[in-house]
């Protein structure tokens, strides 16, 4: 009597194979027909966290230049669809010793009778002007490399030289490094989102790798990203070189 009941009560607390796999079938069927109706949603999910990523990566880009002091360039990879910071070595150079010896003489030379520390801030101003100067002269470089020359009198008289000079691209790569700032680390588009275009410079890109140049005034021209997800949807992304700040919209959409 005591082994039938021991025995009943086993039989009570478990499963028998044939109601595992109603179960599991059941499971199987509510998947197949739930699982289509959620993918668009992951999908977009996917989409909007690449979206949003790359405008903190903007935004972290910007601050960096500021902080540091330097040239930063944002290389976004159409063709592997990743992107990533790099700075140049030794880009930033406030002054030359000859620089600072003729900046002693002059202000030697229109110095009156003040006190030290008249002086000291008379000095702290010339060196603030100085690192002001370099930072502009950056900005306009970067702005220079943007202006589009299809038009005009320079189309007509064609290039000063017969012969356009480039560095050559191996001794140019040795002369950058990745950004190791955890913010900017090299970033890899995910599945389900690729960037489809990229408008810089009055150019859109929708191949090959494009170069946008950070400097420490901020952005010389606004970025403009399209990105698209497996499902048909956009987002537009915009680094604006006016407010220094990324924004993300949906859709497909021109905000520059």
């Amino acid at each position: 009597m005591g082994r039938l009941a021991q025995g009943h009560s086993r039989r009570a607390g478990g499963f028998t194979l044939i109601e595992l796999c109603l179960v599991i079938a059941l499971i199987g069927t509510i998947m197949a027909i739930a699982l289509p109706r959620f993918l668009p949603a992951i999908s977009y999910s996917m989409l909007e966290g690449t979206a949003l990523h790359l405008g903190h990566y903007g935004r972290a880009a910007m601050a960096q230049a500021v902080l540091s002091r330097e040239l930063l360039t944002v290389r976004i990879d159409l063709d592997k669809q990743e992107y990533k910071a790099v700075h140049r070595v030794e880009e930033f150079v406030e002054d030359t010793d000859a620089d600072k010896k003729q900046a002693g003489k002059l202000f030697e030379d229109t110095k009156t009778e003040t006190t030290a520390g008249a002086e000291d801030l008379a000095m702290k101003a010339e060196e603030m002007q100085a690192t002001f100067d370099n930072f502009a002269r950056l900005a306009l470089q970067s702005r220079a490399k943007n202006v589009q020359q299809d038009d005009g009198i320079l189309r007509d008289i064609g290039p000063l030289f017969e012969k356009e000079f480039k560095l050559d691209p191996k001794e140019e790569e040795k002369q950058y490094q990745d950004v190791t700032t955890p913010l900017l680390m090299a970033t890899v588009i995910p599945d389900g989102a690729r960037i489809e275009s990229v408008r810089y410079g009055g150019k859109d890109y929708v191949k090959g790798v494009v170069k946008i140049e950070i400097t420490p005034l901020g952005l010389g021209e606004s970025v403009l990203f399209h990105l698209l997800g497996e499902n048909g949807a956009y987002y537009t992304v915009l680094w604006d070189a006016i407010t220094g700040e990324a924004i993300v919209a949906e859709g497909k959409q021109s905000l520059l």
